[in-house]
């Protein structure tokens, strides 16, 4: 120690460090535990928040997925609690809904598209397309060797007289009359079709041979030539009928066509000579009505 330059004496602390050590330690421990319990509180609420933010746009993409791959628009998100999310969700169900609506507008196009493509607007039957296309099938390379396909092709006799008499109305319910008769005479596996004005074709594939299908054709000959009442008139309907079974060789069914129609046109030379037509007359009113149809458009 110096006191007014002059040297009078040593001074020596002695003390141990530990306790500052351990204090030093002891702070640093308690420190770093509150930092770590910090970090995990931080990271469990981090946590929270971040699932609570991605489970509804995790349940939006699972929609828009659906929708995308599956065509599936009826499906919706779950409702959650932030509005931004919430927003968007409702946003995306106004848009399936358009989706979903035009989409059945566009399946009803289609469908009446394809009726309008493929059948007959006034009977309902199948037209020559359809016709064409069922007949390509049934006559391609698939088909069985051993298995026929047969063709029944006929037309109304003096039916023009019946348009040109009592008007093309009549014509008309006269024409679906006999298309609701045909279906209901012919077994599941024909195809009834309309390719003409008063020409119909009926496609039976498989046949077993040309007398069954000429068994048919006089069935359906039967049931067609009935009478049947159109307003004021009682129609009795003259047939010309022709057939056609595909032979061993493969054939287009263009050929086939052709040789039923000219079977039928065999048939009407022979009914003309013989004076055979479509025949009517007025309706007695002791005479109950064969079949109603005032009301066929």
């Amino acid at each position: 120690m110096v006191v007014d330059g002059r040297r009078i004496g040593r001074v020596t602390l002695e003390s141990a460090g530990e306790p500052l050590l351990r204090g030093l330690l002891g702070l640093l421990v308690f420190d770093l535990l509150g930092a770590i319990v910090v970090v995990a509180l931080v990271l469990v609420v981090a946590r929270r928040l971040t699932g609570h933010i991605t489970r509804p746009l995790t349940n939006l993409e699972a929609v828009i997925r659906t929708a995308r791959e599956e065509r599936d628009f009826s499906r919706r998100a779950l409702p959650c609690g932030i509005a931004e999310i919430e927003a968007l969700r409702t946003d995306f169900h106004a848009l399936l809904d358009e989706i979903q609506r035009r989409d059945q507008d566009l399946g009803r196009t289609h469908a009446a598209l394809k009726r309008l493509a493929f059948r007959d607007t006034l009977t309902g039957l199948a037209n020559r397309a359809m016709l064409e296309s069922a007949l390509l099938t049934a006559l391609g390379g698939d088909a069985p060797d051993d298995e026929r396909t047969g063709l029944v092709y006929f037309d109304i006799d003096s039916f023009k007289a019946v348009n040109d008499t009592l008007g093309h109305a009549t014509g008309d319910a006269l024409l679906k009359g006999l298309a609701s008769r045909l279906t209901g005479a012919l077994p599941p596996h024909a195809l009834p079709a309309r390719i003409g004005g008063d020409e119909f074709v009926v496609l039976v594939s498989p046949v077993a041979s040309e007398e069954e299908l000429r068994g048919l054709a006089a069935k359906l000959d039967l049931a067609l030539h009935a009478p049947m009442r159109i307003g004021r008139h009682v129609f009795y309907p003259g047939l010309s009928i022709g057939c056609a079974v595909s032979g061993e060789a493969r054939m287009a069914g263009a050929e086939l066509i052709s040789l039923a129609d000219r079977a039928m046109y065999l048939s009407k030379k022979q009914r003309r000579r013989a004076g055979d037509r479509t025949r009517w007359e007025e309706a007695r009113a002791d005479v109950p009505e064969q079949e109603a149809l005032e009301d066929a458009r």
